[in-house]
């Protein structure tokens, strides 16, 4: 999708989180904005985990990572990015 310049939509931390604190990002979520050449749009999700309750979405500024395109980076290096995006998630919340 990310080819095609659609948007797709992830978790950073690979999953929801079930008690509504974040997690630490998986690498694969910087790996995915640098190699897809696409900006993170932060988007911060407030509620209950149940179904039907109410729930308050924040949308961020898209972060772009273009400065990265033809880098070889580590994983420690994918894992700053991480926190970086997780950052930005955090103060949506």
């Amino acid at each position: 999708y990310l080819k095609k310049g659609r948007a797709i939509g992830i978790f950073p931390e690979g999953t929801r989180s079930k008690t509504g604190q974040l997690q630490k990002a998986e690498p694969g979520v910087a790996m995915l904005a640098i190699k897809g050449n696409a900006p993170v749009v932060p988007i911060g999700i407030k509620g209950r985990y149940r179904l039907f309750s109410k729930i308050i979405i924040n949308i961020g500024k898209p972060i772009s990572f273009v400065k990265y395109a033809n880098s070889k980076l580590s994983s420690k290096q994918l894992s700053v990015i991480g926190e970086e995006i997780m950052q930005e998630i955090a103060k949506l919340l």
